[in-house]
């Protein structure tokens, strides 16, 4: 009887051992799902595997190993917040980050973005990179990734794949975008076709335009829209031919030669402005 109770008390301690082992490595399991670090990834696993050779060593053996796991885990904690922080902004630049969403030419952006004469794809792309910059979260740090291996707000280091832009370099950018929107406006006054439809304008709306080409106004959240207006009215008789990514991947779809490519865009441009007055077609890429 001494003896088959000593072998119960030995089971039931080895089953409160494979407790321990069971959340360590539940946890590794999950944690694994973010690892993008190869590395990394491999310990893990080998670790995880290994519960298999070590559940019928002795106790000293079985300590060992649960260390181990123990000491992986730290590691992945201090492996997640690294990548956390690397993917995320600071307080001081998400105040930064709002004060460009807040700007003059932020707001004409989103305003000019839409005219039918201006390309939008450089500034949606803007916008994209822009989202990319989340604040972090104070509640994530490595005593919580310890609790449990993914971040309140989700985040996946192996679902990152586009490194954070500079906020700075996007500032720049942002001005360059509306500096190309507003030439955009003054190439568009500079038509030779939409000089001839000045005449179907208000004497009021060629008195804007002439002072926005003069320099006298500027194009700010006051004019922009009526300069869209003004400009669109003015282009009533273009046939717009639009040509997006999508159409651009069936015109170009296989290796070409320089010649045979100018040929295939010709083509495409042809057939959708046929039975138009050549003058009048607009090829606008989006």
């Amino acid at each position: 009887m001494t003896e088959t109770r000593s072998k119960v008390f030995e089971t039931l301690d080895l089953m409160k051992e494979l407790d321990g082992f069971r959340d360590l490595i539940s946890y590794l399991r999950t944690a694994l799902s973010n690892v993008n670090d190869n590395d990394l990834k491999t310990e893990i696993t080998s670790s995880i595997d290994g519960i298999r050779e070590v559940i019928n060593k002795g106790k000293q053996a079985r300590d060992a190993y649960k260390l181990k796991l123990e000491a992986l885990k730290d590691r992945y904690a201090t492996w997640y917040m690294e990548a956390y922080l690397k993917a995320h902004i600071s307080e001081i630049d998400h105040g930064k980050k709002n004060a460009v969403m807040l700007s003059t030419e932020k707001q004409l952006c989103d305003i000019i973005k839409n005219a039918s004469f201006i390309n939008p794809s450089r500034y949606d792309n803007w916008l994209r990179k822009m989202n990319l910059l989340k604040v972090v979260n104070s509640s994530v740090n490595k005593n919580a990734i310890l609790s449990v291996p993914t971040s309140v707000d989700g985040f996946n280091p192996a679902m990152q794949k586009d490194e954070l832009p500079e906020l700075e370099d996007l500032k720049d950018e942002l001005k360059e975008i509306y500096a190309e929107y507003e030439q955009g406006f003054h190439d568009a006054l500079e038509d030779p076709t939409i000089l001839r439809n000045k005449e179907m304008l208000t004497q009021e709306e060629k008195s804007t335009i002439q002072q926005f080409i003069d320099g006298n106004i500027s194009l700010n959240p006051q004019y922009a829209r009526i300069l869209i207006d003004i400009i669109n009215k003015l282009q009533r008789s273009f046939t717009k031919v639009e040509i997006n990514h999508n159409e651009m991947l069936k015109i170009f779809s296989r290796p070409m030669t320089k010649q045979q490519a100018l040929d295939a865009l010709a083509t495409y441009i042809d057939n959708q402005s046929r039975g138009h007055k050549p003058e009048d077609i607009r090829i606008i890429v989006k």
